[in-house]
């Protein structure tokens, strides 16, 4: 009986009909295969749907069995078995890559997802990776369907109940992913989440030096060690790429939705408030506005805005505090109603600071 590994890295790759997506599709797939090569600990199973061949192709890509008496251990399922010879990759002596599925099927369907995940071989622990693009609140451009974090959610839900373990890490090769609905919505179905809050550029996770280096991690420190070589990957003078990769613990999902609605809640008061005053506290109210609305710019050109909490709240509270001392224009009962927003917003950033981390010494936002 074959050994499990220590992980599975199942990818989800949607390339479909990008070019682009399809060549940097390869890419990776090689990348793969040098990354497992000399590695027993992880294996790489792979559902990929590229510009051409037009049906998804399923792989499985691990370490060689070095027993020359060995017989091939690739899974099989229905359809044909033959070398992946077709997307220009060559079958290296190093590495067993075989086609295990082939069949027409529609990537933004949740039963498609589903299926994947139910067929991968067993292991001791599980990362699921995304490839492609988001959508909105959600994942992916098949035939202008997106997978949605709810039919995201039951896919994992079933791959729980399949496997009888729940899945150790989502990974994002993707941008903007690493957002407050998605962490909520799938709180309950994997341990981490390994995602951006901006652009990934398209060369996207470096697999091979992940990959090489995986042994018996738990889930922190492998999310850790995606996030570090990904971040190490783009810190080059030949790249000069500004990334950020994030290792979020889903388990404080719960707190963090209560979080949000705090500051939340904060920010609504202080935007709807009393605006019967001096042109001078107008102004401030009109900066306050234009603090939301650069804070509702998504880079990503979808509806979804990237957030720096912590940054918000302490934005909100200075132009409050400037409402609060302005020089006349209130009452005494306005200033005290302003006052109460203000106390309200540094509640809400003191919560913010606890559940959020510092960011990196290195880190600058701007």
């Amino acid at each position: 009986m074959e050994k499990k590994p220590k992980w599975l890295f199942m990818v989800y790759m949607v390339a479909g009909d990008s070019d682009k997506l399809d060549s940097l599709a390869v890419q990776d797939l090689k990348e793969m295969e040098r990354g497992v090569a000399n590695n027993e600990n992880v294996q790489c199973f792979v559902k990929v749907h590229r510009k051409w061949p037009a049906d998804p192709q399923t792989y499985t890509i691990k370490k060689p069995d070095t027993n020359p008496k060995a017989s091939p251990t690739t899974q099989m399922f229905s359809g044909a078995n033959r070398a992946l010879k077709t997307s220009g990759i060559p079958l290296s002596t190093q590495q067993k890559l075989r086609e295990t599925r082939s069949e027409p099927a529609n990537m933004g369907d949740e039963e498609t997802l589903t299926e994947f995940l139910k067929a991968g071989p067993r292991a001791e622990n599980y990362c699921l990776v995304l490839w492609g693009h988001t959508a909105g609140l959600g994942f992916g451009r098949e035939h202008g369907n997106k997978l949605t974090l709810g039919e995201l959610r039951r896919a994992l839900e079933k791959f729980e109940k399949a496997k009888k373990q729940r899945l150790n890490i989502l990974g994002a090769n993707t941008c903007v992913m690493a957002y407050a609905e998605a962490i909520f919505e799938l709180r309950n179905c994997a341990q981490y989440m390994v995602a951006s809050e901006v652009f990934v550029p398209f060369a996207g996770w470096p697999y091979q030096e992940i990959l090489s280096q995986v042994t018996d991690q738990d889930s922190a420190e492998l999310g850790s060690l995606i996030a570090t070589r990904y971040v190490d990957f783009y810190d080059t003078p030949d790249r000069d790429e500004r990334v950020a990769m994030t290792v979020l613990d889903l388990a404080q999902a719960d707190p963090l939705a209560e979080v949000i609605e705090n500051v939340g809640v904060g920010i609504k008061k202080a935007i709807e408030g009393d605006k019967r005053v001096n042109k001078s506290t107008i102004k401030k109210i009109e900066r306050l506005q234009r603090i939301q609305d650069a804070f509702l710019i998504n880079p990503a050109g979808q509806i979804r805005p990237a957030l720096d909490l912590p940054r918000l709240a302490s934005d909100l509270i200075d132009a409050c505090d400037e409402i609060v001392h302005s020089e006349g224009g209130m009452t005494q009962a306005e200033r005290r109603q302003a006052e109460r927003r203000v106390s309200q917003l540094r509640s809400a950033a003191k919560a913010v600071d606890k559940i959020l981390p510092d960011p990196p010494d290195h880190f600058d936002p701007d």
